[in-house]
């Protein structure tokens, strides 16, 4: 059953891809686990995006699993990479709904929904405007077990999840917001840690990693960073990026979108192109960021952690 399915997404894509005299209109993509292009039969997954060859402000996408079933449907501003705004719903491998939430502005907003594989409902959440990244931004509104009780009722209760598809968590919900003491291990019970909150604030936390050692923390999560700051990072590309001698490049403007990860060890690895410009320029623009060594990892939980970073480099025209 899998494979037919598989083939009629083959089929539907062929369908939305050529039209109105053989004109290319939609655009499916393979992507492995760090969300890089890759080929088919290497994918992890895979993407449509609708109308891909057209110039709009927005497209609707779709995502399946690599034995054909959906796993994601929203709508992009961006065609290249997922920049979703609006209604975002995600799904099991099963078929069962996932999660239900809104963005706007790269982030999420108003109320969420998550569902257990069963189907049965788990939590509905209401994400807060906030303007830092890594404060308290959402509350728990109400929450419900794996056999199907609410546990949490207006934003008063004990409550256990998820959290990030890594970690079971479980403390106090008062007010919406985590108070006291909460606790919480990884899925395969090597790592644990025991945390402090006041008004959904992280006040202290203590991981113990699978040697046994403690690591406080005051924050939950650390993002990697360069060692001298973005401004320096970004002056280094910029006057690093050397351009090939031929007149026609070195003409040449606009702007090549890359991601790589700065893994737990700090060093850079993974670059690859989202969208460039030609191959001399986008191996440039590789080369670039492969040169540039002096980055800080980023921590979860006192924990290092890869962190992915997608950045654009804006070629100006010499003209």
């Amino acid at each position: 059953m899998k494979i037919k399915l598989y083939t009629i997404i083959a089929i539907l894509v062929t369908f939305f891809s050529y039209s109105q005299a053989n004109k290319p209109i939609s655009r499916m993509i393979f992507l492995d686990s760090l969300d890089t292009e890759t080929s088919q039969g290497e994918h992890l997954y895979s993407r449509i995006i609708k109308n891909y060859f057209s110039d709009r402000t927005s497209y609707e996408f779709t995502e399946y699993y690599k034995s054909g079933n959906i796993k994601s449907t929203g709508i992009t501003k961006n065609k290249d990479y997922l920049e979703i705004d609006g209604t975002y719903i995600t799904y099991f491998e099963n078929g069962k709904k996932e999660s239900i939430s809104n963005y706007k502005n790269k982030k999420t907003t108003g109320k969420s929904f998550n569902y257990y594989d069963t189907g049965n409902i788990q939590s509905e959440i209401e994400y807060l405007e906030n303007e830092d990244e890594f404060a308290v931004n959402y509350k728990v509104l109400q929450a419900w077990n794996k056999e199907n009780q609410q546990v949490i009722f207006d934003g008063n209760g004990k409550f256990e999840s998820f959290e990030n598809e890594h970690y079971i968590v479980n403390g106090i919900i008062a007010n919406g917001l985590r108070e006291g003491k909460w606790e919480g291990y990884n899925k395969s019970n090597t790592i644990k840690f025991i945390e402090n909150y006041a008004k959904g604030k992280l006040i202290s936390g203590i991981t113990t990693d699978s040697n046994g050692i403690e690591i406080p923390y005051t924050l939950l999560f650390e993002k990697a960073k360069p060692e001298k700051g973005l401004k320096h990072f970004y002056d280094y590309v910029r006057y690093n990026f050397v351009r090939p001698n031929e007149t026609e490049w070195q003409n040449t403007s606009g702007k090549i979108h890359l991601k790589f990860t700065i893994e737990k060890n700090a060093t850079v690895n993974n670059i690859a192109i989202i969208k460039g410009i030609n191959e001399k320029l986008d191996q440039e623009a590789i080369r670039t960021i492969q040169t540039y060594n002096k980055w800080l990892p980023g921590y979860s939980r006192g924990l290092p952690v890869r962190v992915q970073y997608r950045i654009p480099i804006t070629l100006p025209s010499n003209k």
